[in-house]
């Protein structure tokens, strides 16, 4: 590189010894850079960036993989007592507890990993419950089976309760008040349990379970009819006194009434007072027409 100070450049012409013309100036500081020192000076730019961009990659690499290693460590690691606690309880408050399959697995690793938890007492009924749960999920399996044989009397009459229930509540709540009655007088199931005690009586474990799981539903049976009651009354009410109204003039048209308000409703226990009205209603209908 030729660092001068400015010198004009002198055109002189030989032949006619005219006066010297200045033809080009070179600005002063001019500065000429050769091809080499070019070159390395963007090698050096490159080889910057390219360790800029290694340790990118480096850094990139390091958080992924110390992001796989927390993953991992937080879905390996066990649950705390508290956790599985915490899951077990939300669980039933959200959805309930008929069916305790979704926290069957919490459950179980809380009672085999905490069994002295002060709060494995108050997870016992939970884990009685999907026991029993199981047994009444292969109990309507083998009531729907065809041509399946049950020894066991207890265990026929609970799935013949079944079979029925959907159709006929009231026939499926005779079978299974039976059954308790007839085979657990001094009720000694009554408290939900299926172990043996100090009862003397003659129940097996797996009596015992059957009668507990007959106790469940005859009580789920109770409130449905209770429930449909409540729902249904103020309907056979409401037709009865349209019956009446009928009546005075159509007295055959009251009549197809009443006889449905039987036909519906005759056997089902909640409805016997109103059934009874109608039926007095159907013999004074009788009487006036014989009159």
């Amino acid at each position: 590189t030729i660092d001068q100070p400015e010198q004009p450049i002198v055109v002189a012409s030989a032949v006619t010894g005219a006066k010297p013309a200045t033809t080009a100036v070179r600005p002063a500081g001019t500065r000429f850079t050769t091809v080499d020192e070019e070159t390395q000076r963007h090698k050096r730019q490159e080889d910057h960036d390219s360790r800029i961009a290694l340790l990118a990659r480096w850094l990139a690499l390091v958080l992924l993989v110390g992001g796989l290693l927390w993953a991992g460590w937080k879905i390996f690691r066990p649950a705390t007592a508290d956790e599985l606690f915490t899951k077990i309880t939300t669980s039933v408050d959200r959805d309930g507890d008929s069916d305790l399959r979704v926290i069957e697995a919490e459950l179980t690793e809380f009672m085999q990993r905490f069994p002295e938890d002060s709060r494995a007492v108050e997870l016992t009924g939970y884990v009685d419950q999907l026991e029993f749960q199981r047994l009444e999920r292969q109990a309507r399996t083998r009531s729907r089976a065809l041509g399946v044989k049950i020894l066991d009397p207890i265990e026929q009459l609970y799935l013949s309760a079944l079979a029925v229930g959907g159709t006929d509540p009231v026939k499926a709540q005779a079978i299974l008040s039976d059954l308790v009655d007839l085979y657990d007088p001094l009720g000694v199931t009554a408290d939900g349990k299926a172990e043996a005690g100090n009862d003397r009586s003659a129940l097996t474990e797996e009596n015992r379970r059957w009668l507990v799981l007959a106790r469940q539903e005859l009580k789920k049976i109770n409130e449905q009819l209770t429930a449909d009651a409540k729902e249904q009354l103020p309907a056979i009410q409401e037709r009865l006194a349209a019956a009446e109204v009928v009546a005075r003039n159509r007295p055959a048209q009251a009549k197809l009434m009443y006889q449905a308000i039987i036909r519906l409703y005759g056997n089902q226990p909640w409805a016997e007072e109103e059934v009874a009205k109608v039926r007095a209603a159907l013999d004074e209908l009788e009487a006036t027409k014989t009159e």
